[in-house]
């Protein structure tokens, strides 16, 4: 990790990188005078402060989104409807499952083909590495620890119904509504709002075409 190349995917994983300059920050402060390393020191301590106000805010969010979200799971499993999510991140404190039980869901594992559809313009070729390392991580998850287990689209595509556990803003860039996402990744079937964390997906019958 670099501070000053590489951006850093969390804040703390700098902390390694922050500490080589400790030493040469330290010898620049101690040539300054008693006032200006006093002036330094507060600046200093308010930065900290800072950061530390915005990581607690940071953390009683996701507590919130964590619990919004084990909620509606709990919700959803009183339908009977198999339930998926189509991001690591809101499944592992929502869907694993009291110890001994199965999962309370499954993960969505999007094919490359499907994935092209999504992010046809090369230039968004990231976005697409992005959704293919994040099916990549579950496949290993489960290896190793059993855990997500996934579903295919093409086993999800041939369900009468089932919800999907996601939020409109937590969708993929480019298709943060569910109509939108699932109209790429489940063309058969029609998406709808049951609330703001659980989208009811049902496959839609072809018209019976009446001969004259």
């Amino acid at each position: 990790v670099s501070l000053l190349v590489q951006p850093s995917m969390l804040p703390r994983y700098m902390i390694v990188a922050l500490l080589g300059w400790a030493v040469p920050i330290a010898l620049a402060v101690e040539l300054l005078g008693v006032r200006a390393r006093g002036v330094v020191a507060t600046l200093a301590l308010i930065i900290a402060a800072r950061h530390a106000a915005a990581a607690v805010k940071q953390r009683r969010d996701y507590a919130r989104q964590v619990g919004a979200t084990t909620r509606a799971v709990q919700q959803a499993r009183r339908t009977g409807l198999p339930l998926v999510f189509q991001s690591l991140h809101p499944m592992y404190p929502a869907a694993l499952g009291a110890p001994g039980q199965p999962p309370l869901a499954r993960f969505v594992a999007v094919p490359d083909s499907t994935i092209a559809r999504l992010y046809v313009n090369d230039r968004l070729d990231y976005l697409r590495r992005h959704y293919r390392l994040e099916r990549e991580i579950g496949r290993e998850h489960a290896r190793l620890f059993g855990f997500p287990p996934s579903i295919t689209q093409s086993e999800l595509d041939s369900t009468a119904r089932f919800i999907l556990v996601a939020a409109d803003t937590s969708l993929p860039p480019g298709y943060q509504e569910a109509r939108l996402w699932g109209r790429i990744v489940f063309p058969n079937h029609q998406a709808s709002r049951l609330t703001p964390l659980l989208a009811l997906f049902q496959r839609q019958t072809p018209a019976i075409r009446r001969e004259p």
